[in-house]
């Protein structure tokens, strides 16, 4: 098996609002944020309601493309009617030498089938549960600034929320889908490319509502790049900051893929498993 990986990459996307617009935009909308059922029956008065707290916090998702090729050979047989009831015997104008047995008005050839399967898989996955995000798709596209180094990110008055996912469980999940048990005679090809691993960090201001006569509590997500308001279960206080460490989020090497692959381990020993690191636009190693 071949298993190609690309450079794992880290963005920060671009917001489009400033944090004073975010929170003109939180205040103008504070007297909806506790749904529709409170405002036509108990509509809340404009001085009922608070915003008790506030932050800008980087909420990280992952991207992952990958594909996978497979080519093999298999032995089959396969069954022709025979339309004259008469007939016993069969021989092929091809192979004139051939003499086919009719049994039940069938006559079966065998020979060996050349197969070739392929399939792709694109995912975005939430950075912290790991569940699949496809909305945030549309943020892939996004103005973005590349970082260097995960280290060194820890942009000022911001929480960085530390994703909980690493790089080796995202690329796990695509070779649990990619990878397909055949029963063939012989594997001509069988190769996994992982095309595009990255780490995005998405600007979200939350903000925390009181509504002080009910004493009732909301939190709201105002997306810093889309600029939709959404409610979300993620209070502002919810996340620390902190340190990201580049080697132990994007923990891919040749020793992490043998044990995600299947007996990769025996594999590499054998030397027959190629794990690649590639840039964009550089070519695998030579084996």
């Amino acid at each position: 098996m071949d298993v190609q990986i690309a450079e794992e990459r880290a963005f920060v996307l671009q917001p489009s609002i400033g944090f004073d617009q975010a929170r003109e935009r939180a205040w103008s909308q504070k007297l909806n944020v506790f749904g529709t059922l409170h405002n036509l029956m108990f509509r809340p008065k404009d001085d009922e309601v608070r915003i008790t707290r506030y932050e800008l916090r980087y909420e990280p998702f992952w991207h992952v493309s990958a594909r996978s090729e497979l080519e093999y050979d298999i032995r089959e047989s396969y069954r022709l009617l025979v339309t004259n009831p008469a007939t016993h015997h069969v021989s092929l104008e091809m192979f004139p030498d051939s003499d086919l047995v009719v049994q039940d008005q069938q006559v079966v050839l065998t020979g060996t089938s050349r197969c070739h399967e392929s399939q792709t898989r694109e995912q975005v996955l939430d950075g912290v549960t790991g569940e699949e995000r496809p909305k945030l798709a549309a943020y892939l596209h996004r103005t973005k600034t590349e970082l260097g180094t995960l280290d060194d990110f820890a942009p000022t008055d911001a929480v960085v929320v530390a994703p909980e996912i690493k790089a080796s469980y995202v690329v796990r999940q695509q070779l649990t889908h990619l990878m397909r048990a055949v029963q063939a005679d012989h594997v001509i090809t069988e190769t996994v490319e992982v095309s595009a691993l990255a780490l995005f960090f998405r600007p979200v201001y939350v903000f925390d509502y009181v509504w002080a006569p009910k004493d009732k509590r909301q939190t709201m997500a105002l997306d810093g790049v889309s600029g939709e308001l959404s409610n979300t279960t993620r209070q502002v206080g919810a996340f620390r900051s902190a340190r990201l460490d580049t080697d132990l989020l994007f923990d891919i090497g040749a020793d992490a893929v043998g044990m995600l692959v299947p007996g990769g381990s025996i594999a590499m020993k054998l030397g027959r498993l190629a794990v690649q690191r590639t840039r964009p636009g550089q070519s695998p190693p030579a084996p």
